[in-house]
């Protein structure tokens, strides 16, 4: 079994730029939600979630009525909702096999003509929904088969990490946690750690908190082994290392992830001056780890930074350069 989260990703990007209606389903934690929203950023698409299992047909869907005089005397009733919907690219509804009836139903006659109770939903283009299979493991109902019919595509995700992303998302880290996952836990264990749950180790190891603490008190899972790995890694750079030697890290950025992800890691804790002499090794940053220094924490070090340029005499840095990347 290997992941396929990338390739339902390309699938799902291709699918919005057509209009069509898409069903995810897989295990918790394979990443459905994640990968929904992060095709509706890539394609500009403003994408609106709700999480079907408590959603009330009325109050967050077809709209709350109200009566109203109509000019020949007569009476009628008007529905009140908020315009969330009507400026909607994309509807995702989350946990679709454990809504009610009436909210299914609802949600049909958005997939087949674009409406909620006749009035037009301009701006849709595309209705996603994420399931969990239909097993013993979930409480959830088997959908109606015209319900089910008016998606274009069904798209199934598998309960394996991937690998580019762990690396990316925890430098060294993460290759430990994508091996430690692969190469020393049974099936059984794989089955209680879930990509989302392997996500989760990743971020309490980073924390620094107990890395038992992650899991239920009844999951065993060979944790030594892991800290073992992580514990026998290659050095951790320091701040100074990266300002004093900045020949050598700027070929070990190039070439060595782990380099480049520590270095990463460190900027935002590093102050103006540090940054200023630093600089040129963000040059060499692989692009994926500058989209993702991109926050307000970064920015305001950066700006900082800038400041303090712009009053030094160092005319042959570009003071603009650092908000441009980042």
């Amino acid at each position: 079994m290997e992941n396929n989260w990338v390739y339902n990703q390309e699938q799902l990007k291709l699918a919005l730029q057509s209009g069509l209606n898409v069903v995810m389903e897989g295990v918790a934690g394979t990443g459905k939600t994640s990968c929904g929203k992060i095709a509706c950023d890539v394609e500009c698409m403003k994408m609106v979630y709700y999480s079907a299992s408590t959603l009330d047909p009325f109050v967050d869907i077809v709209g709350l009525p109200k009566p109203v005089d109509k000019s020949d005397g007569s009476k009628d009733l008007e529905f009140y909702r908020t315009n969330t919907m009507q400026e909607a690219n994309v509807l995702f509804f989350d946990e679709a096999n454990r809504a009610q009836s009436k909210t299914t139903n609802a949600m049909l006659e958005i997939m087949q003509f674009g409406t909620v109770n006749g009035e037009e939903l301009p701006e849709l283009h595309s209705v996603i929904i994420a399931i969990n299979p239909n097993d013993d493991e979930y409480d959830v109902v088997e959908l109606d088969p015209a319900f089910k019919g008016r998606f274009h595509m069904h798209l199934y995700f598998e309960p394996v990490p991937d690998h580019e992303w762990f690396k990316l998302t925890f430098g060294g880290l993460g290759m430990h946690l994508y091996d430690w996952w692969s190469a020393c836990l049974d099936d059984k264990q794989k089955e209680n750690v879930s990509p989302r749950r392997l996500e989760y180790i990743g971020k309490v190891i980073r924390a620094g908190c107990d890395i038992n603490t992650s899991v239920a008190r009844d999951i065993l899972l060979p944790f030594d082994e892991l800290l073992s790995r992580i514990n026998n890694q290659a050095k951790q750079y320091s701040v100074e290392d990266f300002i004093n030697n900045k020949a050598e890290m700027r070929d070990n950025i190039k070439i060595e992830f782990d380099v480049a992800y520590r270095f990463a890691f460190l900027l935002p804790t590093m102050k103006p001056a540090q940054i200023i002499k630093v600089y040129e090794l963000i040059l060499e940053l692989p692009p994926e780890l500058l989209a993702q220094l991109s926050n307000a924490g970064v920015r305001k070090v950066v700006k900082r930074a800038v400041t303090k340029l712009s009053k030094t005499k160092a005319n042959d840095l570009d003071t603009a350069w650092l908000e441009k990347q980042l």
